[in-house]
């Protein structure tokens, strides 16, 4: 016998997306009745199996096949059970989403990303002309902006943007840190990542700090709260993986979720010979539970250089894996990590009374994907060259191509849930590809990679380009303005859930 209730569940949340996103002019005559329909029902929440299967009109059969005998009567009382299905409240009245609020509405209809958004002229030209609902990541603190740029000085940027009834969104790197961060009283060097012989790391002449050490986190979310108080509702983290190289925190000299307790814990029924051959003095002294220092890792990197990276992973490799493409230590740090820091700042959050305070990330990877404090949604950029796709080809994209795209964006979004899947075309690479195409090329993409992601039930998030609005070739603009017009009908007739 199947689960009535998981079928129920399972077919109820597959016929209201559909009828939600196809039926808009039945749901609108629906939602004329729904109060009626609620009262008509009683209390909804003790209904029985036989008053479930009368609100399908039909029983259900073998498997999840449930015979549908029509479906625009059945839709009102459809999304009238959700509540008790889902154990949560009764379904709000009919408004849109912007005037429902919460971080559920946060990433539903027009989204756009602006440069750190500061109410300039040629910004509020772009708002007027586009109207978007939502500026995600606007504010993105790429390491400690400059007195100018303060966030808690620029409360009027938020209050014109509310004006308006858009939402703005903030943020910022997980790993970055500038030389003004380094020069503040309350940021320690500790915090930052360090080579094996202990000197700080750098590249591309920045300094990065170690998502290891539970400091560096606080602090990031004290910078994070600094926008939230004066506005931001939306929070987006990049460099989720940070550059993480051999602090402390990392080796495990320090805590206790380093390199030094993942590896006793993967070898634990290894004897005491395996691990002095594996690792030398340093695997001896792991399973023995000794005292250890930077010095026996110079020496295991040193004599047993091969076995110590495999385990540790590639340096900067996005999926946390070794040479020989296998998870590695590196894929369960990144996780471990993020998890502290999205728990640490959900609690801080809700200590404050941010309870409406949006969480996203950029990016996904295997070791996201098991994550116990979830996001509310993740950005990933449209399949691109690094999935060998050529955006300048003319003949772009074939019907396979079109096939393997649409493929690629459907396993992310269900690799996303229950957080809702952004696309974007802004990774740096893509978007440069993305800007040398002609202005024809750009608008047939955008729609396509639009329609795309709304058929999935992702969103879309268009970027403004720069400060610059004749950036934009005029067939581009039109389409943006058009596809936000879809994207803010859409939303208005989404029924939000508190």
């Amino acid at each position: 016998m199947p689960n009535l209730a998981a079928v129920l569940k399972e077919e109820i949340v597959r016929l209201a997306r559909k009828e939600i996103r196809k039926q808009t002019t039945v749901l609108r005559k629906a939602l004329v009745q729904y109060r009626k329909d609620i009262a008509a029902m009683g209390e909804i929440g003790r209904a029985s199996p036989k008053l479930l299967r009368t609100i399908f009109l039909v029983p259900v059969s073998k498997g999840t096949n449930v015979v549908k005998r029509d479906r625009r009567r059945t839709l009102p009382l459809l999304i009238a059970a959700l509540p008790m299905l889902f154990g949560r409240p009764a379904l709000v009245s009919p408004r849109t989403t912007a005037d429902v609020g919460g971080p559920a509405t946060h990433y539903s209809g027009c989204l756009m990303f602006f440069d750190d958004f500061d109410n300039r002229e040629n910004e509020r030209l772009l708002l007027d002309y586009f109207a978007p609902q939502r500026l995600l990541r606007s504010w993105y603190r790429f390491g400690e902006p400059p007195a100018g740029k303060d966030y808690r000085h620029r409360r009027p940027v938020v209050e014109a943007l509310e004006k308006q009834g858009v939402l703005l969104g903030g943020g910022g790197s997980l790993s970055v840190v500038s030389e003004l961060d380094l020069g503040r009283r309350d940021f320690n060097r500790q915090w930052l990542s360090v080579n094996l012989d202990g000197t700080v790391y750098r590249t591309h002449d920045r300094w990065y700090g170690t998502l290891s050490h539970p400091g560096f986190r606080a602090y990031l979310i004290e910078k994070a709260l600094e926008q939230v108080k004066v506005g931001v509702k939306e929070l987006h983290f990049g460099e989720t993986n940070s550059k993480i190289r051999f602090d402390d925190y990392s080796l495990g000299l320090a805590g206790d979720g380093g390199f030094v307790q993942w590896i006793r814990k993967k070898y634990e029924t290894k004897n005491a010979a395996w691990w002095a051959g594996y690792l030398g003095d340093l695997g001896t002294l792991i399973s023995r539970d000794g005292s250890i220092s930077r010095a026996d890792f110079i020496a295991a990197d040193t004599d047993h250089r091969e076995n110590f990276r495999q385990e540790w992973g590639r340096p900067d490799s996005w999926h946390g894996k070794n040479d020989h493409d296998q998870p590695a230590f590196l894929a369960y740090l990144y996780r471990r990590n993020l998890d502290c820091f999205l728990s640490e700042l959900r609690e801080r959050l809700a200590a404050g009374g941010f309870d409406d305070v949006s969480i996203d990330i950029w990016g996904l990877a295997d070791w996201i994907v098991p994550l116990r404090s979830k996001c509310d949604a993740v950005i990933e950029s449209i399949p691109d060259q690094r999935w060998g796709f050529d955006w300048s080809r003319l003949d772009f994209p074939t019907d396979s191509e079109r096939e393997r795209i649409k493929k690629i964006m459907a396993e992310m979004t269900a690799q996303a849930e229950p957080a809702q899947m952004i696309f974007a075309i802004d990774h740096p690479q893509p978007f440069g590809m993305f800007r040398r195409l002609p202005d024809r090329r750009q608008a047939d993409l955008i729609r396509w990679f639009y329609e795309i992601s709304r058929n999935m039930d992702a969103n879309f998030l268009f970027r403004s380009y720069s400060l610059e609005q004749e950036d934009l070739g005029p067939m581009t603009k039109d389409a943006l303005r058009e596809l936000c017009r879809q994207a803010r009908q859409q939303a208005r007739v989404t029924l939000p859930l508190q």
